[in-house]
């Protein structure tokens, strides 16, 4: 699914390099890990460890912590594969973005050997975009995807989802729905280095769903400048590798209904999945997916809001992985 880079408007983007059937020479390593945004050590060889503009390494450092912005892409396979991001430093309510500088993009095939996909420079407000080669073009499945500013080596992570019509998926809002409350995020904006704390139970349900051939889709009212935040978290909670989709700007209210409207409508009638169960902890979420048309009985409420509508959880998630996950059939069944 192509989308827009937001609130700034589409300029053209100049793709710089493509690595089309192979690596160049030396880039490609056996296995190794990349931890984002500031990796010890890359498991790969960059074609550059500079910034084209040397002043951009000072700019960068005051900027504070990169914050990278990585557009995940789900699609059909055979379509063509866009990969989208903006390089951000510090911009936890905003983007702040160094311009016409290299970034790389890669990921790694089933042997475990790292391949580079594309090779880019920013343009004048810090986004890139790139698509992927013909002949790496990926097939059905979730793949990490990494993109790496060359000039200080800081990176972030996202992946492209690749699905066939009819697949089913698990939508789950973030904050207030997988974590205790939305002040957890808060705290997390606050310092950088706070865990945001899960209901009990959260992750082990999306896990329990992932093993039964659901796919995971998390839609958050968060805007798109805090994605890096997002992934950063779910890794941390070990919730399984899912599609993230952010909003275009901060929203709030009917905005939030709206937007997370929009995209559920997208999921079933332009990409033909189906949504299996729902959940979330807001009247924007239950209206969203009362817009969309997703059976009550598949739509659960956590939190202050559970009482309001048919299918509340109570607590934590612990009861109702007994009650309904355990026994939900798998995909399929």
């Amino acid at each position: 699914m192509k989308r827009s880079i937001f609130p700034i408007p589409i300029y053209f983007l100049v793709l710089s390099v493509f690595l089309g059937l192979s690596c160049s020479d030396g880039s490609k390593s056996q296995g190794g890990n990349l931890v984002c945004p500031e990796p010890a050590q890359l498991p790969f060889r960059l074609d550059s460890s500079t910034f084209l503009n040397p002043a951009r390494a000072a700019q960068a450092k005051a900027l504070g912590r990169p914050l990278h912005v990585f557009f995940d892409f789900i699609g059909h396979e055979g379509e063509s594969q866009t990969l989208q991001g903006i390089t951000n430093y510090g911009g936890i309510l905003s983007v702040n973005s160094l311009p016409e500088e290299y970034v790389s993009i890669w990921t790694q095939d089933e042997n475990q050997d790292w391949i580079q996909l594309a090779r880019v420079k920013t343009d004048l407000e810090g986004k890139f975009s790139a698509e992927v080669p013909a002949a790496r073009k990926f097939g059905p499945g979730a793949h990490p995807i990494y993109a790496v500013v060359e000039g200080d080596q800081t990176c972030a992570d996202g992946g492209i989802f690749i699905y066939p019509s009819g697949t089913a998926t698990i939508v789950t809002d973030i904050d207030g729905t997988l974590t205790l409350s939305d002040a957890e995020f808060s705290r997390q904006m606050a310092d950088l280095d706070y865990v945001p704390v899960a209901y009990g139970g959260a992750i082990e349900m999306l896990n329990l769903y992932a093993g039964k051939g659901y796919q995971i889709f998390y839609l958050t009212a968060r805007p798109y400048y805090q994605r890096f935040l997002t992934r950063m978290w779910l890794d941390q909670m070990g919730a399984p590798f899912g599609y993230v989709e952010t909003a275009d700007s901060f929203v709030v209210g009917e905005a939030t209904r709206a937007y997370k409207r929009g995209f559920l409508e997208q999921v079933k009638n332009e990409l033909g999945y189906q949504v299996a169960v729902a959940y979330g902890n807001a009247d924007t979420d239950q209206e969203a997916y009362e817009d969309a048309a997703i059976p009550e009985d598949r739509v659960f409420i956590i939190g202050p809001d559970a009482g309001l509508y048919g299918t509340p959880i109570q607590g934590d998630y612990a009861q109702h992985i007994t009650s309904f996950v355990q026994d939900f059939p798998a995909f399929g069944e």
